[in-house]
C-alpha cells in the first residue's frame, strides 16, 4: 500500500478548493442571484467528487467499508452487466479456488495434528533455556554488528 501522506496532497487540493468553491459562491450569492436550493445544489456539486475519493481512498488504503459492501449487495441486480462483472466474482470462477483452499486447509490440519511444528519448539523449551523473541534476536545482532563495526576501522 502506498503510504497516506502521498494522498494528503491532492485530498487537500480536492478539499480546498471546493470549498472555496463554495465560500465564492457563499459570497456572490445577491451578485449571482443565488436562491437557497441552487446554493443546496452547488453545495452538492461541490462535495460529491470528495465523498467518492474519500471513499475511495478509504478502499485504498484500509478494508472495504462493510455499509459499501451492503450497498453493493443490495443494488447487484440493477447494475449494469459490465460493472457486475467487474465488481463481482462468478460462482464458476470461485469453485476452482475453494477446492484449492479445502485441499490446504486438510494438508495443513494432518500437519498441525502430527506435531511436525511443534516438536521443535517442545524441544527448545525442554532445554530449560527461555525461548528469545524476533526482537531480542535483532537487538543482540544490531549490537554485535556495531561492536564488530568498530573494531575493524582503523
Amino acid at each position: 500500500r502506498p503510504p497516506p501522506c502521498l494522498f494528503a496532497i491532492g485530498g487537500m487540493y480536492m478539499y480546498v478548493g471546493s470549498f472555496v468553491y463554495v465560500l465564492q459562491a457563499w459570497r456572490l450569492r445577491t451578485t449571482l442571484s443565488v436562491s437557497p436550493a441552487q446554493f443546496v445544489l452547488l453545495t452538492l456539486h461541490a462535495a460529491w467528487p470528495l465523498t467518492l475519493w474519500s471513499v475511495a481512498l478509504t478502499c485504498l488504503l484500509e478494508d472495504t467499508p462493510s455499509w459499501l459492501l451492503n450497498a453493493l449487495a443490495r443494488v447487484e441486480r440493477r447494475l449494469p452487466t459490465a460493472i457486475h462483472r467487474s465488481l463481482f466474482l462468478q460462482p464458476e470462477s470461485l469453485r476452482p479456488v475453494v477446492s484449492l483452499l479445502e485441499v490446504v486447509h486438510a494438508h495443513e490440519s494432518k500437519r498441525l495434528q502430527s506435531g511436525a511444528i511443534g516438536k521443535a519448539y517442545r524441544n527448545v523449551a525442554a532445554d530449560g533455556k527461555r525461548v528469545r523473541s524476533y526482537q531480542e534476536i535483532d537487538r543482540e545482532r544490531r549490537r554485535t554488528s556495531r561492536r564488530g563495526g568498530a573494531r575493524a576501522r582503523p
